[in-house]
């Protein structure tokens, strides 16, 4: 604004020019900026900016907002919850580790989204059986090829992801399809994939539980020969 006083948005939710808590941030391969929001008192949402670039630009539009009456389901493909952690690019296709709800949902390309300016329906979720679903390890005593507890980020190396599984104290490398994903084939900071203890004593393990809560930050550089997992 160059003039004048500022008004808020009517609704936070939907604000094109304003956000709180930015907690992620990613392009897709055509060039598209999101930015997740993540505030503890309300769901979670991902703006997203069209290029080219300039100061002061409106967000495009919105992923995750759903006003509907009713609302959906809490734990859906429709909405976020709070605290989501990082955005992950998968080509033209845009992830976000939706930590509480203990998922990774993946949205499709930006040629495929509707009119609704406001949302999108997710098309895969990772880590839980369904949308539907948000429970730690799927409900289980301890974690599995297939489970997660509150993931905090992930990467895609272009077969695979690395998902940092944050409450297992580990991560996981799952391999991705166009079609899906499929249960876990490696494992890093555990002995083996059902187990998550923090900082066992041989010098490669993982402790994500720090005092602030559960965090992690995973990065693939695949202009390194081979490529390099940070």
């Amino acid at each position: 604004f160059v003039t004048g006083s500022y008004n808020p948005p009517a609704n936070p939710l939907t604000s094109l020019f304003s956000m709180t808590t930015p907690t992620g941030i990613a392009f897709d391969s055509g060039g598209r900026l999101f930015v997740s929001e993540s505030v503890s008192s309300q769901r979670s949402r991902i703006l997203v900016w069209n290029p080219p670039f300039s100061t002061g630009q409106y967000a495009s539009r919105l992923l995750a907002v759903d006003l509907d009456t009713p609302q959906p389901p809490s734990v859906s493909p429709l909405q976020l919850g709070a605290g989501t952690g990082a955005l992950f690019a998968i080509g033209n296709q845009i992830g976000i580790a939706d930590q509480v709800l203990s998922r990774l949902i993946v949205y499709p390309s930006a040629s495929q989204w509707t009119s609704n300016t406001l949302n999108q329906t997710a098309s895969q979720v990772v880590g839980q059986p369904d949308f539907n679903s948000a429970v730690a390890n799927q409900g289980q005593p301890g974690p599995s090829p297939s489970t997660l507890a509150n993931p905090g980020s992930a990467a895609f190396s272009g077969t695979e992801l690395y998902i940092a599984d944050t409450n297992n104290n580990r991560v996981v490398v799952v391999p991705w399809t166009s079609s899906g994903t499929g249960p876990a084939t490696r494992v890093l900071g555990q002995d083996a994939l059902n187990l998550n203890a923090p900082n066992l004593i041989e010098g490669r393990e993982f402790d994500f539980q720090g005092s602030g809560g559960y965090d992690a930050g995973v990065a693939v550089d695949l202009n390194a020969n081979p490529p390099h997992l940070y």
